[in-house]
């Protein structure tokens, strides 16, 4: 199934509508403090720049040094909260130390331009834009990572455009995923207030675990964030979409992802490996419920697919356990670089095996042990040496055996002496004696 995407015409940079040493007030916790916001809306002492992608202007965070690892924000058109790169604003220093870490503003998001072509607000116009912010950097095959609805964008991404996608990473999406119930997220939404600023701040609330709710968002987050919302052009963007832009496709969305759900349980759509990230108290796509119901949606033709579902989280747990989410993810991303890229299949090519069985580039060994021929690995200088005998698998200590040794004095003859390498041999293979 192609997605349908419109072409995108050369447009002249917008304005870029100025932000320094503008003062916004920003509450938080009954206090109000100005905060000055950059012309670049940057925050946490990173500096973002700006792209041109065919003629869009993309503004985008850029640091470390290795494998293009992209991380793409949630958020939809017009959104309240200011939803742009600096969600990952806690994230972007701890993945830079391994990766070349790219953080964006989706399409018409943040400070990204809006789309030349009415028709390309909807996920199909996010798809393309971001594909050719990957074609105009030059990234090759990157790490994915999108959060809510950025993983939606991620995902569809994944979908059409599989070679330039080496892991996937989707995190508390209710876009990407089935639908589940009701959300409590709109419930709750409705008790906030309607001024910008106090919505804001009641939103991420809402769909943060109460507990890390503090620690999670500053006022200089909210100042740059507020700042956003106010730019003439996603005002623009709010009179577009109340004008229909987008559509047929923006609200044909839900039936549209049921299709391509069917697709995923019977086709091997993703080749690369796969990891869903979950909050468990996310009150917009729970992990009981959305998380779980995607998962069971991939799962049968898309073996490389893992979950991991974090407690006393919401739906930004990526800012509120910003060392273990990072640690989580490069785990994922080096464990799979280290496997081939395609398993042999079984039958398809002949296999040689050694004498001794071995595997993994290790070495078997064979010592008696009171008479039992007994082949073992032997790694480094100290811990536990494992064991294959036709007793069983078994664990041998060094303080097991210095041990028998001081309760039995024959023990050196019937004990290979582990520590030191392999027991000593007569010709006939049988131990010393």
């Amino acid at each position: 199934m192609s997605i349908t995407h419109g072409t995108f015409r050369t447009l002249v940079w917008s304005p870029l509508f100025a932000l320094a040493a503008i003062p916004w007030l920003v509450g938080v916790s009954g206090h109000a403090q100005a905060q000055t916001v950059s012309e670049t809306a940057s925050i946490s002492g990173l500096e973002a720049k700006f792209v041109d992608v065919q003629g869009i202007k993309t503004r985008y965070y850029e640091k470390g040094q290795g494998e293009p690892f992209l991380l793409l924000h949630g958020g939809g058109f017009g959104s309240s909260n200011g939803n742009s790169a600096n969600m990952w604003s806690k994230n972007i220093p701890g993945l830079s130390e391994r990766f070349r870490v790219f953080a964006v503003d989706k399409l018409a998001a943040g400070m990204t331009d809006n789309p030349p072509d009415d028709k390309d607000y909807n996920l199909q116009g996010e798809v393309e834009h971001m594909y050719q912010f990957i074609q105009t950097m030059q990234l090759g095959q990157v790490h994915l990572v999108g959060q809510s609805r950025g993983a939606g964008l991620a995902w569809l991404l994944a979908m059409k455009y599989p070679e330039v996608v080496k892991t996937l990473v989707l995190v508390d999406s209710a876009t990407a995923s089935p639908v589940v119930g009701v959300s409590k997220h709109n419930l709750l939404m409705a008790q906030c207030p309607e001024d910008l600023a106090e919505r804001m701040r009641c939103e991420m609330r809402v769909l943060s675990y109460e507990p890390n709710f503090g620690s999670t968002w500053d006022d200089e987050y909210y100042a740059a964030a507020l700042s956003m919302v106010n730019l003439p052009k996603q005002q623009a963007t709010r009179a577009k979409l109340a004008a229909g832009a987008g559509e047929p496709l923006r609200s044909e969305w839900t039936e549209w992802k049921k299709r391509l759900h069917e697709r995923l349980r019977s086709e091997a759509v993703l080749p690369m490996p796969v990891l869903l990230y979950w909050g468990t108290n996310d009150p917009q796509a729970p992990a009981a419920g959305e998380g779980m119901a995607f998962l069971d949606v991939l799962a049968e033709q898309h073996p490389k697919v893992r979950m991991i579902i974090v407690n006393e989280a919401g739906h930004f747990h990526f800012r509120e356990y910003p060392e273990e989410f990072n640690h989580n993810v490069i785990a994922f991303t080096d464990y799979w670089n280290r496997q081939p890229t395609a398993r042999t299949a079984e039958g398809s090519h002949s296999q040689t095996v050694s004498d001794t069985g071995s595997v993994g580039g290790l070495e078997a060994k064979f010592a008696y042990v009171q008479g039992v021929k007994t082949r073992y690995y032997e790694e480094g200088g100290g811990g536990a040496a494992a064991a294959v005998t036709r007793r069983g698998t078994r664990r041998f200590q060094w303080k097991q055996c210095q041990r028998l040794e001081q309760e039995h004095p024959r023990a050196e003859r019937a004990v290979p002496r582990l520590r030191g390498g392999q027991a000593r041999r007569r010709d006939d293979g049988q131990p010393a004696g």
